[in-house]
């Protein structure tokens, strides 16, 4: 299926990178923080992502440049770290990464 985000991005044609981060844990999990170099955000990550639901967010690319993007929330408002890494350039696919920690 779908979503707005994902037709625009296509629609436009531009190099650009879709992301979708689902919660499947029982807590809301909230953004510590988001970095982007060389590229802009075409959808911000949002501060929270309730329980069962996900959200999405879009990078691009600027000329040349590769853009390179993190992104880190949190499970609860104590919880652990997540680190989601994307990078989208001219010359390469798309890089996608997820980690967390061992506990998870």
């Amino acid at each position: 299926m779908s979503t707005h985000l994902q037709y625009q991005l296509e629609r436009e044609g531009h190099h650009s990178v879709y992301v979708k981060i689902s919660n499947e844990t029982k807590k809301e999990m909230f953004l510590v923080k988001s970095d982007l170099d060389h590229g802009c955000w075409v959808s911000k990550p949002p501060p929270k992502i309730p329980p069962g639901e996900f959200v999405e967010m879009a990078t691009q690319r600027k000329k040349v440049r590769d853009a390179h993007a993190t992104v880190y929330y949190k499970v609860g408002e104590d919880g652990f770290p997540l680190k989601f890494e994307w990078k989208n350039g001219k010359l390469r696919e798309p890089y996608y990464n997820c980690k967390s920690p061992d506990k998870l």
